[in-house]
């Protein structure tokens, strides 16, 4: 890329993306009431593809293929702007955006269906990797919460009820778990929804779970499963799917 092979000789080069949006949002503005979302002025390489990498989040805006390996290790920045707008768009470089302290994005998924395991056998060894291999022959993981005798994960939910139960026999079976019980159980849940908090300064974020679950209690949203990232950019929230819309809101309102 010539790109690359000038930064590399020490310019300053900026990839400009010219696109009919002032750039990256904090979120949908057709769901966001009263037109309140926010221009993300400056973002740094993961962020914006841990945005981008969640499926349907801006994806037509900005792939995150576009944000390959060869431009961070060149320095080379990416602008996202609108050519017809005053605005500066969105830049995308490899340094954080330091004066960023809270929530940059929050982004809801519909149609996802909830597993909780319980047994007194997940201690053991390979025990999960015999449980995703069972997984694996019908459908792809999305979110996973683990204990010590306990796994939560959340698939998508077009998986139709016969293969649903066929998989839950056979995780059953692989725990010999002949019945559910208070203890030793595997079930699942249809039409719930995951909301996605990212942002880019962790670490400098203060009381951000306490204050999503703080405003969410307010409306009586039951947060059924909470998930943060490895990256620890992101904490997903899993609730009723029916309560969404006002779950990105809120958080919306709150956070950003």
């Amino acid at each position: 890329m010539t790109s690359v092979w000038l930064s590399r000789l020490g310019y300053d080069i900026t990839l400009e993306i010219q696109k009919s949006v002032k750039g990256m949002l904090s979120s949908d503005p057709r769901v966001v009431k009263w037109k309140k979302t926010k221009l993300i002025e400056q973002i740094d390489y993961l962020t914006a593809k841990e945005i981008t990498g969640i499926r349907w989040a801006q994806a037509k805006l900005l792939h995150n293929q576009v944000l390959r390996k060869e431009l961070q290790e060149a320095w080379i920045k990416v602008r996202l702007f609108d050519p017809f707008s005053d605005s500066k768009g969105t830049l995308i470089s490899k340094l954080k955006n330091t004066e960023s302290s809270g929530v940059e994005f929050i982004w809801g998924r519909l149609w996802v269906t909830f597993f909780s395991i319980s047994s007194w056998k997940m201690a053991g060894e390979w025990i999960l990797s015999q449980v995703f291999s069972i997984v694996k022959e019908y459908a792809s993981v999305d979110i996973i919460s683990t204990s010590e005798t306990e796994l939560s994960f959340t698939i998508d939910s077009w998986l139709s009820q016969k293969k649903l139960d066929e998989m839950t026999l056979k995780i059953r079976a692989s725990l010999d778990i002949q019945e559910d019980g208070y203890e030793n159980f595997v079930k699942y849940e249809k039409n719930k929804a995951l909301v996605f908090c990212v942002w880019q300064n962790l670490y400098h974020s203060k009381w951000t779970l306490w204050k999503a679950a703080t405003a969410l209690s307010k409306w009586w949203i039951n947060i059924e499963m909470v998930s943060q990232w490895i990256m620890e950019r992101a904490i997903v929230f899993g609730i009723n799917s029916k309560e969404l819309n006002t779950a990105i809101n809120l958080l919306h309102k709150e956070l950003i």
